[in-house]
């Protein structure tokens, strides 16, 4: 995995693609955790000088089945690394989901550790359908002084054209 992370940050200066979704994901055989976070850390450090020199930034993301389900186990990764290369890509709905409050863990991270946001609506197939309440998370993202791109992560539906343009104007509509 290390080398694959490596080869793609090297790929990605090259391409110069800043950002790099990093999904914190369960290792083989470790059930713990803590060292599960721990190999991260050791995984992700090991990449974060080559990240720099590529300029490149290392987005660790939130999801289900990783050892970083909340803010708190991302910001151990991060905090760990100790590199401007590691920041977070947080997704307010994977934040739902897992249990968490996405609005306390939008104001945990800041706009110093959130470098990517995901948009999308647990149990909805368009923005604005399903549980999150966009009006909490918008004023979190706004109060955070977080300026940076809102990536739609959501279904296709049957139309995928009319899915597209809905969700985007909703993020249009919500964050102007």
């Amino acid at each position: 995995a290390r080398e694959m992370l490596l080869n793609t940050i090297d790929a990605c200066g090259r391409l110069q693609v800043r950002w790099i979704l990093v999904p914190i994901t369960p290792g083989a055989g470790v059930d713990n955790a803590q060292v599960g976070r721990e190999r991260w850390i050791e995984g992700v450090g090991g990449c974060a000088e080559r990240a720099i020199d590529a300029g490149v930034i290392l987005a660790l993301e939130n999801v289900g089945r990783g050892y970083a389900q909340s803010v708190e186990g991302l910001l151990t990764i991060a905090e760990g690394v100790r590199s401007p290369a590691v920041r977070v890509y947080y997704d307010y709905g994977n934040g739902l989901i897992l249990g968490n409050d996405p609005v306390a863990e939008i104001e945990k991270l800041g706009a110093e550790w959130m470098t990517m946001l995901h948009a999308k609506d647990p149990g909805g197939d368009r923005l604005g359908e399903g549980g999150v309440n966009h009006a909490s998370v918008v004023a979190a993202v706004r109060d955070i002084g977080y300026d940076g791109y809102t990536i739609l992560e959501t279904p296709t539906t049957d139309d995928p054209l009319a899915a597209a343009a809905h969700n985007l104007a909703f993020l249009k509509e919500w964050f102007g």
